[in-house]
């Protein structure tokens, strides 16, 4: 027997909650829609939503390494068009310098020649001397700090890297030194004996000289030196000895002298027809060592630096301390993982070699004036650009090696990570927009049936009431 009252029917109950259970997916769908993900909290899908923390903490990491590489990269590469712009005046000088090689220049163009050296030198420092980010990259602001170093024992000093250690020391004491190539002619009453062409040859090249019976020792002197910058050999003399000599160290140094018509005696030369030269010995932090010359490279556990002895040094020497972060990146996702770059300073003082440096070009320099130094000028060019192009390695190869990897590496994690995401959260338009429109029928459906018992139940009263005499129609 049907019961009329004022409770609801278990119709009305199972139509009531597919209203609810539609209008719910609805909201759910068009919820998703809004944020563009599926998950939105973790009762959507709690073993989803862990995995999808995880898998968003780790992009966010990502993320942010790959936010330092980038600021890593525009720091390097303003280095880089620095060094770029020291390069180019240093080929200005070069050129100013080997326009007066022969020593053809008048006085007035010499002022000029040396005018526009001091200009660039000037242009060098200006460079060096700017802030990248708030540091003297070029100036020695990138650069490890050097605590001891004496002068007297060692010309040069780089660091590369520490490894994770806040400071570490080298000591020990060169055991022999490294000398130059050396090769002698002897004349006679300061002269040259007999006519003749010779070559003569060293680590930079060889340049031909014409030599007269008769001719001067310091005038045939003079000639070679001139050519000094294109051999990489120097001559001096002392009474009836002409003495040839590299400029470098060590056994890569060499000094070649060969006639190639009449004859010129040259003592000192080995069955390649060279006279080479010797590199140094060193202990240097428990290790027995033989150098580049006078240079040696170290790497003594987590330390990896080189050092440059002074020529004729020999004995223990001062212990050199390093310490600083020079340049670090973090580059990795993980905080104490970090990549070191270290930049040594680029000022004119400290750009140079074996043959002096290109402060000392400039007016009032001990090598300024060109004229009979325009040679060794331009060796002092030569040997700066070595320098600049030794650091430019280590910058180029840090921004190639180190930021260019990592920035390929995280772009390829992210886009892993993104794909990972994309498969649990990412949303489906069109299948949402039909997840509505299926539960909006379901709830026009429930509504609809909810009217049609409404109005049952009413007829029915009506029914009731016109049965007990209490109907008013």
């Amino acid at each position: 027997m049907t019961r009329i009252g004022p409770t609801i029917s278990a119709g009305e109950r199972l139509l009531i909650k597919q209203l609810a259970a539609a209008n719910n997916e609805i909201t759910l769908a068009s919820a998703r829609i809004a944020s563009g993900r599926k998950i939105n909290s973790p009762h959507d899908n709690p073993a989803a939503f862990l995995e999808l923390s995880r898998l968003q903490n780790e992009q966010s990491l990502v993320q942010g390494a790959t936010a330092n590489v980038a600021s890593a990269s525009t720091m390097v590469s303003r280095a880089q068009l620095a060094i770029d712009q020291i390069r180019t005046q240093l080929d200005a000088i070069r050129e100013q310098a080997v326009a007066d090689v022969d020593q053809a220049l008048t006085p007035d163009q010499r002022a000029a020649h040396q005018a526009a050296i001091d200009q660039a030198i000037s242009a060098i420092t200006q460079i060096v001397g700017q802030d990248i980010d708030g540091r003297q990259l070029l100036g020695g602001g990138a650069d490890f700090v050097y605590a001891g170093v004496d002068p007297n024992q060692i010309i040069d000093i780089q660091a590369y890297s520490l490894g994770n250690a806040a400071a570490q020391s080298i000591a020990g004491g060169v055991i022999s030194t490294a000398s130059t190539a050396q090769a002698s002619y002897t004349g006679m009453g300061g002269v040259a004996t007999a006519t003749a062409n010779i070559t003569v040859t060293g680590d930079r090249g060889g340049a031909n000289i014409s030599v007269t019976i008769g001719q001067s020792l310091t005038s045939l002197r003079d000639a070679i030196n001139n050519e000094s910058h294109a051999t990489g050999v120097v001559a001096s003399v002392a009474g009836d000895t002409l003495s040839f000599q590299s400029i470098a160290y060590g056994s890569q140094a060499t000094v070649g002298v060969a006639a190639t018509s009449g004859v010129f005696a040259v003592t000192g030369l080995g069955a390649d027809s060279a006279a080479h030269g010797v590199d140094a010995v060193a202990t240097i932090n428990g290790q027995v060592v033989i150098g580049d010359g006078n240079r040696f490279e170290i790497q003594s556990g987590t330390l990896s630096a080189s050092v440059e002895f002074a020529a004729g040094f020999t004995g223990m020497f001062s212990s050199v301390e390093i310490s600083g972060e020079a340049l670090s990146f973090n580059l990795s996702t993980s905080i104490s993982d970090r990549a070191v770059l270290a930049i040594p300073g680029l000022q004119p003082a400290r750009l140079g070699g074996l043959s002096g440096n290109l402060s000392q070009l400039a007016t009032g320099g001990a090598k300024a004036g060109l004229g009979a130094g325009a040679s060794a000028a331009v060796r002092i060019v030569d040997e700066a650009l070595g320098k600049l192009t030794r650091v430019e390695g280590l910058v180029d190869g840090f921004a190639n090696a180190t930021i260019a990897a990592s920035a390929a590496l995280f772009d390829g994690f992210d886009e892993k990570l993104q794909n990972a995401i994309d498969q649990i959260d990412e949303v489906d338009v069109a299948t949402e927009n039909a997840i509505i429109s299926r539960n909006q029928l379901l709830a026009d459906s429930a509504v609809a049936g909810i009217a049609i018992l409404n109005e049952q139940r009413r007829g029915i009263l009506a029914l009731i009431q016109q049965a007990a005499g209490l109907s008013t129609s």
